[in-house]
């Protein structure tokens, strides 16, 4: 029974919407076709209109106040006889006033008489009506709140004009069924500007006015609303225009344009035939539904041999990441040791290039030692006689001495120095035979390397090369354990010639005996030279000794010196270039930094394998328990497709049946779809045709040659603001 009952609701449904597709159908056509309708229309004959001696026309004026309230109704009558004629017209007239021509109406009653007209001829006829077809009631609001006429001059702010259009029951309904309204409202761009209107409007420009345009059809009444932002507010009189309106069709000339209606009506009946053909294949679903239940029950038996096979999958994940998570603790080992011997190294580099600094600064001050030294003995005479020493010989005097206090005072600091440059290479040495002992990579080649991380754990090419690269950082480690001795033992070898220059110019002292340097010396010669200037008791035959002792002098220090440079540029210096590099080759810290950089991404890159291998297997694990409820599921999807197809596809496919019914009744009522549209357009045009239209006078029913009336109808204005 309820099976029943659906079937009927569902094929009067189809029955309805075949109708609203039928209705939207030719609501569509219609809207296509009005123009080329319009289009034919423009090649008909002329219509000759009426024009004989007592023709007449009627514009009909009145002035309404501001808010739409008639106040005067005024009717301006044309004649055009070719001859001389009499005339007599009809009017309910206060007064008449000859507008044209040589011979004045006169008023009689409701009768106006007029003799000897010929030619255009106007008079003006005062109603004594004040009832035109149509009531007007327009009402305006400032910034919400009602406002009457005379208070709107020169007002601000938001004013809403609402004009009220209803037909008035007092006159001949004709023109009110057969004109239309055109309303013309002015706006003043300089005082108010166009906010909102009511739909259907059409602005235009005329000048410095703007003007806000509708069309009322015949027996309509509207409300038109106007919203403008005003600033000293005024405006021109309101327009409203009356004007017959009528179309003229000739439908017959429709039949070519309506072709593809039929084309339509064949696609609808092929629609129906595809619907015939949709309930046919799914008849051969339901066939085919049977066997996707099947093939669940296959997939079932295939998911419990899955889970088994994933489950030895997990037990190998686990023990590979336990490897490789030893193989990421050796390597972090390795690298923890070594970071702390790079940056040994870069101490040393870094105190290296401080000693080279004050040795260059030493050098200076020895070669200026050496200078005064060389200009001393330079000048000094053969023979004596009458020889004495300028004040600015003993001023030179005075600065050697004081050139090699300083360079007395400094030569410890690069003692100092040197020893602990040598001490700091040995330290690392000693280290360095320590920490390879505690690594622990792995001796596998780059290929294998590849494989493993790929294949096994699923990483990419890129991130997989990135760790394999650093396992060449082998060979480098190498070759700074090789330059270190080589490094330690030349600075200790810096160290001790340093201490035998410093011995040489400073003096030492041995099991108790003080040995004096080139210092004491140098001091006790310029002593002796600037007593012989100040004639204290030197003899000139001692002056022979002393010559000798200043070249003995000049010639010591001057070994001295070349051996300071030595050790400073080639000892030191070749040290600071071992260890620091220049533009042709990298330096022993550069080197070593590489190496640190290298362990560090392999340690955080064996890290991060050794975390994928983890989370690799408790994915696999994770894998096993989705593989188990994949399984359950599969069984699950055999239940539910069992239950979809007797409880969803059976069904649906009655209702299947009812869409083929309702496509077929749409074929039906949509068979003579053309012809259907060709009725609807005539019923509805006919409202329109003006067949039955016959023009009244609109002040006399006793005028019966009346050829056209018009309606011109006007506001007063909103004056400006007197200022």
């Amino acid at each position: 029974m309820f099976a029943k009952s659906l079937k009927k609701k569902t094929r009067n449904t189809w029955m309805k919407g075949a109708k609203t597709i039928t209705t939207f159908i030719l609501v569509a056509v219609l809207l296509t076709l009005i123009p080329g309708v319009v289009k034919a229309d423009k090649s008909k004959d002329l219509v000759m209109l009426a024009n004989g001696s007592a023709s007449k026309r009627e514009v009909v004026f009145a002035k309404l106040d501001a808010s739409g309230q008639v106040e005067q109704i005024y009717v301006v009558n044309h004649f055009h006889p070719q001859k001389k004629v009499n005339l007599i017209d009809y009017g309910d007239y206060e007064s008449v006033t000859q507008l044209t021509g040589e011979t004045a109406p006169v008023l009689s009653g409701s009768q106006i008489d007029i003799k000897d007209v010929e030619g255009h001829y106007y008079y003006q006829g005062n109603l004594k009506s004040r009832e035109l077809p149509w009531t007007f009631d327009i009402i305006y609001r400032l910034d919400g709140i009602a406002r009457t006429v005379d208070s709107l001059s020169g007002v601000k702010g938001k004013l809403e004009i609402n004009l009220g259009i209803k037909q008035n029951g007092l006159v001949d309904t004709s023109f009110i069924d057969q004109y239309a309204l055109q309303i013309s409202i002015p706006i003043d761009p300089d005082r108010a500007v166009l906010l909102g209107a009511s739909q259907g409007g059409v602005v235009s420009y005329a000048g410095s006015t703007h003007q806000l345009t509708y069309i009322v059809l015949p027996g309509s009444e509207t409300v038109i609303k106007v919203l403008l932002d005003v600033e000293d507010f005024a405006m021109d009189q309101i327009v409203i225009a009356g004007v017959p309106l009528s179309f003229d069709m000739d439908l017959s000339e429709l039949e070519s344009e309506l072709d593809p209606l039929e084309e339509l009506t064949d696609g609808i009946a092929q629609l129906n035939k595809g619907a015939q053909r949709l309930n046919e294949g799914y008849k051969e679903l339901l066939q085919g539904y049977q066997v996707l239940i099947d093939g669940s029950q296959q997939l079932t038996a295939g998911g419990k041999e899955l889970k088994s096979g994933s489950s030895q999958i997990k037990d190998g994940l686990n023990d590979y990441a336990a490897g490789i998570s030893q193989y990421a603790e050796g390597v972090k080992d390795l690298s923890s040791g070594y970071g702390q011997f790079d940056q040994g190294l870069q101490d040393l580099r870094s105190g290296a290039s401080t000693l080279y600094q004050q040795g260059q600064g030493l050098k200076k001050g020895s070669a200026d030692v050496l200078a005064g030294l060389n200009a001393i003995v330079n000048q000094l005479p053969e023979d004596l006689s009458g020889f004495e020493f300028s004040k600015e010989q003993l001023d030179q005097l005075d600065e050697l001495l004081q050139g090699a206090g300083l360079l007395k005072n400094n030569l410890p600091e690069l003692q100092a120095g040197a020893s602990q440059l040598a001490f700091g290479l040995n330290k690392i040495k000693v280290e360095l035979d320590e920490i390879p002992a505690g690594a622990n990579i792995p001796d596998l080649d780059q290929a294998q390397w590849l494989h493993n991380l790929t294949e096994k754990l699923g990483l990419t090419q890129e991130q997989a090369g990135q760790l394999v690269g650093t396992l060449v950082l082998a060979s480098s480690y190498q070759q700074i354990i090789d330059q270190i001795p080589a490094f330690a033992g030349g600075a200790t070898s810096l160290s001790k010639g340093i201490d035998d220059l410093v011995m040489g110019f400073n003096g030492y002292v041995d099991n108790g005996v003080y040995h004096a340097g080139l210092y004491d010396g140098l001091e006790v010669l310029v002593n002796q030279i600037k007593s012989m200037a100040a004639g204290s008791g030197a003899l000139l035959e001692d002056f022979g000794q002393l010559a000798s002792g200043l070249v003995e002098m000049r010639d010591g220090y001057a070994e001295l010196h070349y051996g300071l440079g030595l050790y400073v540029n080639d000892g030191v210096g070749g040290i600071v270039t071992g260890l620091g590099g220049d533009k042709n080759q990298p330096g022993l810290v550069g080197a070593s930094s590489e190496v640190r950089q290298g362990l560090d991404q392999l340690g955080s890159g064996g890290a991060a394998l050794g975390q994928a291998g983890t989370e690799l297997g408790a994915g696999m694990s994770e894998l096993n328990k989705g593989i188990a409820n994949y399984v359950d599921g599969v069984s699950g999807l055999k239940d539910g497709l069992v239950k979809y197809r007797l409880d969803g596809l059976v069904p649906y496919s009655g209702g299947l049946d009812d869409y083929t019914a309702g496509m077929g009744e749409l074929k039906d009522q949509t068979s003579d779809l053309k012809e259907q549209f060709m009725e609807a357009l005539e019923d509805r045009l006919a409202e329109f045709t003006g067949e039955d239209f016959e023009v009244r006078s609109f002040v006399s029913d006793r005028n019966t040659d009346v050829v056209s009336v018009q309606f011109v109808l006007m506001t007063e204005e909103i004056p400006p603001l007197e200022s």
